[in-house]
């Protein structure tokens, strides 16, 4: 009987501490702390999934913008190995001889050659059609009057 008496009391005290104004009891307290903090930890939940969908929307975006760009630069490389490979083409049609030439023109004196323009300009009857003018840093000049005009 004694522990029929017990276990009854034992029943009747949890009965009781259940019963009477549960709200008031430490173990409520406690209760009510736990709940809020797990309220609190859900909310904190949802902001971090909706702050990593906005971040993985985001990072999509950024991953396709940067696809984007390295297409470009891939293209933009290969056009630019093709221009490469057309130039070096085209130096190795100049001939030795011809990138001589050009090199001694180069170097040769002008005042020969404005020479020559003053006395094929002797020569010609109308300087208006500009067959007798000299080119001097960009404006052209009758060689007879030494006249500026602008370019043709």
């Amino acid at each position: 009987m004694i522990i029929n008496s017990k276990l009854l009391e034992l029943k009747n005290s949890c009965y009781a501490f259940f019963q009477n104004k549960f709200e008031n009891t430490a173990c409520c307290k406690i209760f009510n702390k736990i709940e809020e903090i797990i309220n609190k930890n859900n909310e904190e939940l949802k902001t971090l999934k909706a702050d990593f969908v906005k971040y993985l929307s985001d990072f999509s975006e950024r991953q396709k913008e940067r696809n984007k760009c390295e297409k470009a630069r891939r293209i933009g490389e290969a056009n630019h190995i093709e221009y490469l490979k057309n130039t070096n083409e085209s130096f190795k049609q100049i001939s030795p001889k011809d990138s001589s030439v050009l090199k001694d023109f180069i170097e040769s004196d002008k005042s020969t050659i404005k020479e020559e323009i003053e006395e094929h300009q002797s020569y010609t009857s109308q300087p208006e059609d500009y067959c007798g003018l000299i080119q001097e840093k960009g404006t052209y000049v009758y060689a007879e009057n030494h006249t500026v005009v602008n370019s043709p």
